[in-house]
């Protein structure tokens, strides 16, 4: 692991590195992104729902939710108004393969544009590094 991004920083710096929520339905996107972000330096925890993640986060401190879109029991429109609700200082990053880039709901929107699947590994962890860093 390398010192250059932030996460792998702060692990450098003796300091305990972001823990991430991925939330997908699928466990082998789960899986891989949560793969690539534990080699990335983070902290990764997983959900295979909105619902399963709301009950993950009744336990569990996290700095960043990365989430799909489309999902059952709970999708991660859901998910990201509930968390607004209980936690309105907790990043969120969304993608989805199905909805365009500028598909937010206006409620939603200072989460900024859908990450589009697929996605590239580098876009990701810019995206989450951006959510990370802001204030």
């Amino acid at each position: 692991m390398s010192c250059l991004s932030v996460s792998a920083g702060a692990a450098c710096a003796g300091l305990r590195a972001p823990a991430i929520l991925v939330v997908d339905d699928d466990p082998i996107i789960r899986m891989d992104v949560a793969d690539s972000l534990r080699e990335a330096g983070f902290v990764v925890h997983e959900a295979g729902d909105g619902q399963e993640a709301l009950e993950t986060l009744a336990q569990t401190e996290v700095d960043l939710v990365f989430s799909d879109v489309q999902m059952p029991r709970l999708d991660g429109f859901g998910l990201a108004r509930r968390l607004r609700a209980q936690r309105p200082r907790l990043p969120i990053v969304l993608a989805s393969g199905l909805v365009r880039e500028d598909g937010v709901p206006e409620d939603l929107a200072e989460i900024g544009p859908l990450l589009a699947k697929p996605f590239a590994l580098d876009g990701l962890i810019q995206r989450i590094e951006a959510a990370l860093s802001r204030p």
